[in-house]
């Protein structure tokens, strides 16, 4: 782990599962939901290429990531690439 990081521990939701709830998901500073307490199950598989999410959510990920690097092109055709 690089200095200075720490690791977290989460729940899943069950013990056949990869989901975890969340609300007020944020990437810098940027609400990813419509209203901070939404709850939302992200499911976490390795084995898939891509992020898959629903249309509202991916448009408020790709204003975010737009914000964190300028390299990187976020369409809201549903995808990011970097320039």
């Amino acid at each position: 782990m690089a200095p200075g990081a720490f690791l977290a521990v989460y729940q899943t939701e069950s013990l056949n599962s990869w989901g975890i709830k969340a609300q007020n998901l944020m990437c810098n500073n940027h609400n990813l939901t419509e209203n901070g307490n939404e709850t939302r199950t992200l499911l976490f598989d390795m084995s898939l290429p891509y992020l898959y999410l629903p249309e509202e959510d991916w448009n408020k990920w790709a204003q975010a990531m737009v914000l964190f690097d300028k390299d990187i092109d976020c369409s809201f055709d549903g995808y990011c690439k970097l320039n």
